[in-house]
């Protein structure tokens, strides 16, 4: 399916991130890695983080960091699933 082409066909994946030294770079690359310009073909994201191979939270307390996207609204929930947007 063409929404998963970035995870080789996977509904999820993981990605490693180089050049991240502390949580709060972490925590910035998984907030920008919500981003979203394919409107017609990606229909929502999660998008969630470990440090140090520990989970970490959004600023606002969430596990997924797209929860609180800025361009949620506008980004997300744009292409049609079964004939409904």
């Amino acid at each position: 399916m063409e929404s998963y082409k970035k995870c080789n066909g996977l509904q999820e994946c993981d990605k490693l991130e180089r050049n991240v030294f502390t949580i709060e770079e972490c925590r910035a690359v998984a907030r920008k890695n919500c981003e979203n310009n394919r409107l017609d073909i990606t229909h929502s994201k999660i998008i969630t983080a470990r440090f140090d191979g520990m989970p970490i939270i959004s600023e606002e307390g969430d596990m997924d960091f797209c929860l609180n996207y800025a361009k949620r609204d506008v980004e997300f929930a744009q292409c049609e699933i079964d004939g409904q947007k």
